[in-house]
């Protein structure tokens, strides 16, 4: 379930991610885009029947894992080569096209569910690719939503909704942004949990012993809900949750299996491990984890995306090609796709298997027996084909609950120690978050000396990464345009050749680099004299303290040899003496 959802929320991510305009040979036309983009979708829907009929020796998991991945190429194809929704011109709506995509995705993801051919007769298997599409749905919702209302303020208003909540607008502050997409967060939150029981075909568990025992137990733990209803599109599986974190609003749900072939007191047991995530306030929390990605994401930005930005930009520059072209933009996405995947893996997985463990114990903190919910974990692992080994990036392996729990009867303060750990975490990731929070908001902020100070360590860091891991690619382009100017005018002095090739650089770091490069050309050559006069000027243009050491002894080294081969005279000594001298004093006062 959660990996399902880890590809949706990259996929959201790459529609929103999407350029707004895409020229290439393959989309010069609606038309031709159009159906580049269908053959697409029909080659993709054949591999995925390909896959379920020849690897049908394949469990179920690993087949929707390359399923998942091939609909997620499928869709970056879509917006990032044939780029449909930029050549529609005429019907300029976010919603319409973010709709189009999200059904392509879901039609080959009901296709493979459909096609796979080991799960029973042809309505078993259309009926199962009905549920797993019901499923996702609710999860893409706000971001429809929110697509809707930029729709709406967009043509109603002439206001634009994303830059507005980004922050980007003339009209927005970063505080007003920020309070506008939590407000709509907030409301979502709230009014989500009735939305997802209609697309979940929930329907209210009927009276019984069963439900009378459960309900006894709600009051017994002081837990209030609007409904105890049966999660319809998950009854295959084993298993419970409770949606909503407003009393009005909330829904406890089992499917249809677990009512059926779980014994009542590891039922009540269940039920007792989702009102913990409810008393610990999970479902409150879990939106603030989610933010430190979104914060991770925009630091990236800031620090590492001009980076990379520049390393994509000097190769494209030193090998043109037409690969460029189509590959820039899965390239800017990679990134925020890895940080996303490692997140989600490192940070989100550490804090679900902490908010598990601490569920796990509330059934004891509620009085009942032990066994009923270590009974409960060991018939879901038997149900589930005996998984008790089975690691998983967001749960402990159900033996690993079992010991805890086991070890946690014997010992109380076991029970005290994880739920300390567990608040101490938090608070590490609080000041963390709203550490973090700063530095990623402050280039949106108001100049004061906080948000200075703040601005200009991210442009330093920054920078500083920027001109080290680029150092060597830019010294390759310094070199090719002063060889390219050689080339164009042959018949000139070289050294002018080089002058014309220093106007192609609009910075101080590449014209250090060029001259640099220039005077190493010159030293062996018939204008040796220049070199002297080359070397000076790199000495001038060259900022110390934002190079590699590495290339700081080298221009040492490379100096001293043009004064070697040089006949240089008194003043042309003091004018390399005090260039030299500057940028010493210069890298002094910039790294005391």
């Amino acid at each position: 379930m959660f990996t399902r959802l880890l590809f949706l929320i990259l996929l959201l991510m790459m529609i929103s991610v999407a350029p707004e305009t895409v020229k290439t040979e393959w989309a010069e036309t609606p038309i031709q885009a159009t159906l580049g983009a269908l053959g697409t979708f029909i080659f993709c829907i054949g591999l995925l029947y390909a896959q379920n009929k020849f690897l049908f020796r394949w469990s179920k998991g690993r087949l929707e894992l390359f399923a998942q991945s091939e609909l997620l190429l499928f869709i970056a194809t879509y917006h990032f080569i044939f780029s449909i929704h930029s050549l529609y011109e005429t019907l300029p709506s976010k919603f319409i096209f973010n709709i189009i995509s999200l059904s392509l995705y879901y039609l080959g993801l009901g296709f493979f569910h459909y096609t796979y051919p080991r799960i029973g007769g042809r309505n078993y298997r259309l009926k199962e690719a009905k549920k797993q599409i019901q499923f996702l749905i609710p999860f893409a919702i706000p971001f429809l939503l929110f697509s809707l209302l930029h729709d709406i303020a967009h043509l109603g208003f002439s206001w634009d909704l994303v830059a507005f909540s980004s922050g980007s607008s003339d009209e927005s502050s970063p505080l007003l942004s920020i309070a506008f997409t939590g407000s709509f967060l907030i409301i979502l939150l709230i009014f989500m949990p009735a939305i997802v029981q209609f697309f979940w075909n929930c329907t209210e568990i009927p009276p019984s012993p069963l439900r009378e025992r459960l309900e006894t137990l709600c009051q017994k733990a002081h837990f209030h809900y609007r409904g105890m209803r049966i999660w319809t599109v998950m009854n295959h599986s084993l298993t419970a949750a409770i949606v909503g974190v407003i009393a009005r609003y909330r829904y406890v749900m089992f499917t249809e299996s677990l009512l059926k072939h779980v014994p009542e007191e590891q039922v009540e047991a269940i039920l007792a491990h989702e009102i913990g995530h409810s008393y610990h306030k999970h479902l409150i929390i879990y939106p603030f984890i989610i933010t430190g990605m979104i914060v991770v994401s925009a630091l990236f930005s800031e620090i590492f995306f001009p980076f990379f930005s520049h390393y994509v930009a000097l190769y494209e520059q030193i090998y043109p090609s037409s690969f460029w072209e189509y590959s820039a933009p899965f390239l800017a996405l990679l990134p925020y796709a890895l940080i996303m995947l490692l997140y989600f893996r490192y940070i989100f997985g550490y804090f679900s298997r902490l908010f598990e463990r601490q569920a796990d114990l509330y059934p004891l903190q509620l009085n009942l027996p032990a066994k009923n919910i270590i009974g409960a974990l060991d018939t879901v692992a038997v149900a589930s084909g005996g998984i008790h080994e089975e690691p998983s990036w967001h749960h402990f392996s159900i033996n690993e609950r079992i010991a805890f729990l086991e070890k946690a009867v014997q010992n109380s303060k076991v029970i005290k120690k994880h739920h300390r750990s567990t608040y101490l975490s938090l608070l590490v990731y609080a000041c963390l978050l709203i550490l973090s929070s700063f530095y990623a908001l402050s280039p949106s902020y108001p100049n004061t000396g906080l948000t200075r100070a703040a601005k200009k360590q991210l442009e330093e860091v920054s920078q500083s990464l920027d001109l080290s891991l680029n150092y060597h690619l830019r010294k390759r382009l310094a070199n090719k345009e002063l060889e390219s100017a050689l080339k164009r005018k042959p018949e000139e002095k070289e050294i002018e050749a080089f002058i014309e090739g220093l106007e192609y650089f609009n910075d101080r770091e590449n014209i250090a680099l060029a001259y640099y490069i220039g005077s190493i050309r010159l030293m062996d050559g018939e204008l040796s004299e220049f070199a002297l006069a080359f070397i000076v000027q790199c000495w001038k243009n060259i900022s110390l303290s934002e190079l590699r050491l590495e290339f700081l002894s080298e221009l040492i080294d490379t100096s001293r040899k043009i004064i070697d081969k040089s006949t240089i005279n008194e003043e042309q000594e003091k004018d390399l003496l005090n260039s030299i001298r500057h940028a010493l004093e210069q890298l002094v006062e910039e790294k005391p």
